[in-house]
């Protein structure tokens, strides 16, 4: 007869120790970005992917979901849209160094063109520059 039966395969405390501190920065980083006055996007294979709330002010739109999936040069006025190409072609070659800041005029939704100091710089998505 067998009354009750435990069987330990290992403490998983310092594992569950490292989740939380992951989620507890993943919380920050999140909290800072979304708070920040600081337009924040991320384009990948030249489209958004990403936007704050100020980015998403800056280009006169209200939700995310208008932005994402929109092409990155369709929001750059047609002054700077050659110069902005070349420079993106720079950074994939690796000729360019990041990160770099550069001034540029963008096109608001409303079709306005606004004048913008930008920085780029890559980042890392599932083990990709973006």
């Amino acid at each position: 007869e067998i009354a009750n039966f435990i069987a330990i395969k290992e403490d998983i405390t310092q594992l569950k120790m490292a989740e939380n501190k992951i989620i507890e920065s993943e919380t920050k980083y999140r909290n800072l970005v979304e708070s920040t006055q600081i337009g924040i996007g991320i384009v990948n294979k030249g489209s958004f992917i990403f936007a704050n709330k100020s980015l998403l002010k800056i280009f006169g739109f209200k939700e995310q979901s208008e932005l994402i999936k929109t092409k990155f040069l369709s929001h750059i006025s047609l002054d700077d849209q050659r110069f902005i190409k070349t420079l993106f072609e720079r950074i994939e070659s690796g000729t360019e160094v990041l990160p770099i800041s550069i001034e540029m005029k963008i096109v608001n939704r409303k079709k306005e063109t606004r004048s913008v100091n930008a920085t780029i710089t890559e980042i890392y998505l599932n083990n990709q520059n973006s």
